[in-house]
């Protein structure tokens, strides 16, 4: 699933979030501003979900942070 946001990054431009499902529950979502990892929702054998991946709480926190939480690749 693709959607775009109504929020800019710092360049000015629109970003997209991609989310991916696999059958097994899993769901990993990016952004492709920087192609930055912003969830991965792994479910345990419990029933329960857990978020393995440290983040800020939305997409428009990460201009704001300097420990490169959730960069995968790029400059920024």
């Amino acid at each position: 699933m693709l959607n775009e946001t109504p929020a800019l990054a710092p360049d000015g431009q629109p970003y997209r979030l991609l989310t991916l499902r696999n059958s097994a529950g899993m769901v990993v979502t990016l952004m492709d501003w920087g192609a930055t990892l912003l969830s991965a929702r792994i479910p345990l054998s419990d029933g329960s979900v857990r978020e393995a991946l440290l983040g800020c709480a939305s997409p428009e926190h990460y201009p704001e942070q300097t420990s490169f939480l959730g960069a995968s690749i790029g400059r920024y």
